[in-house]
């Protein structure tokens, strides 16, 4: 908690407002659901637009997967910032993660050269030690990218492939709500988020997917339907594709995780 009071107090200084999530019960800790429900409601309730900071990777990627379980909009309505550029999961998510890079080499070395001169001086000390992570930086990517949001008519078209995942959906029904001509769709889509969008509908869908096979209990079948694959077979196919894991084993291998 004093890294996190810490956190909270330079940003105060700055003259920004600072919202910290409480910390989990004990009962939280093992149940995945409730915590779920109390972090869904925090993110609802905070003033937006608002920037998170979470301390890992892998928190920040629940972040994401609430935010897309809420209809709340990354990086416009929240922009989303992790740590340890995990890049398999950085890169994997929709949007792509933002993330704090320590250079774990250059401070080792760092480590070592200190307590190599603690050592060296004989006796004991008292005396604190702070190591400055000079080596550190931010890998800017979608969840903190507010450019991609600028274009209305771009941020148009994403609001609605989140919100009809598990319908029949395709590019022309998306630049046909967006009010656009699909060749024009297609070459924002490019520039704005470096994919087609049809890359862009099966990177959500999966995305949802995945949110759902780890904060819920429906079935695979049920899950696949609601984000719009023909079968749980076809969900299977491109799972296995993009992530290495049939659904049913990532979702046993995440439950191994939490106990």
């Amino acid at each position: 908690m004093r890294k996190v009071r810490g956190f909270a107090k330079r940003v105060r200084g700055q003259g920004f407002p600072c919202h910290v999530y409480p910390a989990l019960s004990q009962k939280e800790r093992g149940n995945v659901g409730l915590e779920g429900r109390r972090l869904s409601a925090w993110l609802k309730q905070l003033p937006k637009p608002v920037a998170i900071m979470a301390a890992r990777d892998g928190r920040a990627l629940k972040v994401l997967d609430m935010c897309m379980d809420e209809g709340i909009s990354v990086p416009h309505e929240i922009a989303v910032l992790g740590v340890g550029n995990d890049e398999i999961l950085c890169q994997t998510t929709t949007p792509s993660l933002s993330s704090i890079e320590l250079d774990g080499e250059n401070t080792g070395f760092d480590c070592a050269r200190l307590l190599d001169e603690r050592m060296r001086d004989g006796a004991p000390s008292s005396r604190s030690c702070l190591l400055s992570l000079n080596h550190a930086r931010v890998v800017t990517r979608r969840s903190t990218d507010t450019s991609c949001m600028s274009d209305p008519l771009m941020a148009k078209a994403m609001a609605f492939i989140r919100a009809s995942l598990g319908t029949r959906l395709t590019v022309g029904r998306v630049a046909h709500h967006a009010n656009i001509s699909r060749r024009l769709l297609e070459m924002k889509a490019r520039r704005i988020l470096g994919r087609t969008v049809r890359d862009e509908i099966q990177r959500q869908r999966l995305n949802r997917a995945r949110a759902l096979l780890r904060n819920s209990k429906r079935t695979v079948g049920e899950i696949a339907a609601e984000c719009g694959f023909c079968d749980p077979s076809h969900l299977g196919l491109w799972f296995r594709r993009i992530f290495g894991l049939t659904p049913t084993a990532f979702r046993a291998s995440f439950r191994r995780e939490l106990k």
